[in-house]
């Protein structure tokens, strides 16, 4: 694209060459301007902002740091937007991108994007945009760690190299190499030759599974019976690398599959507290019903106490404030009010 054509279709916004450099596609001008200025107020201020798919394809070749995209891109839209980002053929394949959308769609988005080795952010919530480029720029996939066991020294040197712009890569020649460099960092991910001179790859899931935890474990195989590859999950794999290993598409399988066990891990560890505490709520609530009918409100309203605090140090919502308020009122309720001394005197 020509500086002359890129000034038709292209909004740029103020420079600062010490920041990251961002492309803004959406199809809406109100959204593109609402996303600069939510950029601008994070102290980004390095860009350029487009309409369409294909107008983003051209600008990803000058090699922008974060891509933020809309759901309804015009042309290309977002999804073929992504799979063709995470080729590698047009841009860099592990480019950070920001999928924005309504937040109404987030059931459909948010896979997408995840599948796309992408963040979901709402555009109702702009100010957390901040938030996610940190995640992009710094995130957890930046600092991961991925041993390659591979007794072929060129195939682990191809493979450690395309890896290395993303991760921290750590390359084995044998079982007892791969299980030593497994004490020392406990890498999340490891990619391993199922034939290795000195034990089976079989052998080697096996004693990675008996740590805890135990990391993400990647069968590099030529071999496609079904028979094998069930052995191998039922051992502790989670997934295969077919021989020859495509290069190109490497850095954006190990990242997808690391950030869809992140957000596996994340919703069932919330899933987890939830479940903990209603188990509270729920022991709380029958403590104070009792104290009630033994006629001891003033314990009971601690009860209620104790509830409170305990939901408003979490999101969930399923405990309202209604829901307070109808317990401190039957508490109220059931309290038995203080009788005055009777003739003036002192109660003793």
């Amino acid at each position: 694209m020509t500086a002359q054509s890129s000034a038709s279709v292209c909004d740029s916004f103020s420079l600062s060459p010490a920041a990251p450099t961002f492309l803004i596609a959406h199809s809406q001008e109100a959204t593109r301007r609402q996303i600069r200025q939510a950029l601008k107020a994070a102290g980004y201020g390095r860009g350029m902002a487009v309409e369409t798919g294909s107008q983003a394809l051209d600008e990803l070749r000058l090699n922008q740091s974060i891509l933020i995209v809309g759901l309804d891109l015009t042309g290309l839209d977002c999804w073929q937007l992504l799979r063709m980002i995470r080729s590698g053929a047009f841009c860099s394949a592990t480019l950070p991108v920001i999928v924005t959308g309504d937040a109404r769609l987030a059931g459909v988005a948010e896979p997408m994007a995840l599948d796309g080795g992408a963040y979901f952010l709402a555009e109702n919530n702009l100010d957390a945009l901040s938030q996610v480029i940190a995640r992009c720029l710094n995130g957890p996939l930046q600092q991961t760690s991925v041993l390659i066991v591979e007794d072929d020294e060129k195939t682990a040197r191809m493979m450690g190299k395309r890896l290395s712009d993303r991760f921290q890569v750590e390359l084995a020649r044998t079982g007892a190499e791969a299980l030593r460099a497994w004490d020392n960092r406990r890498h999340p991910l490891v990619l391993l030759d199922l034939v290795l001179p000195d034990m089976r790859g079989e052998t080697v899931i096996r004693r990675l599974m008996d740590d805890n935890p135990s990391p993400l474990v990647v069968v590099i195989t030529a071999l496609g019976e079904q028979a094998t590859h069930r052995a191998l999950m039922e051992a502790g794999a989670v997934d295969f690398l077919i021989k020859p290993v495509n290069l190109l598409e490497l850095p954006y399988f190990c990242a997808q599959l690391l950030r869809g066990y992140q957000d596996y891990r994340r919703r069932r560890t919330g899933m987890e507290q939830r479940q903990s505490l209603d188990q509270f709520v729920r022991k709380r609530a029958m403590a104070a019903g009792r104290l009630l009918e033994s006629g001891r409100p003033g314990l009971a309203r601690e009860e209620v106490n104790h509830i409170l605090a305990a939901q408003s140090m979490t999101e969930d919502e399923d405990f309202t404030d209604d829901d307070y308020l109808s317990l401190s009122d039957l508490i109220d309720g059931a309290a038995p009010r203080p009788s005055r001394p009777s003739g003036g005197g002192v109660a003793t």
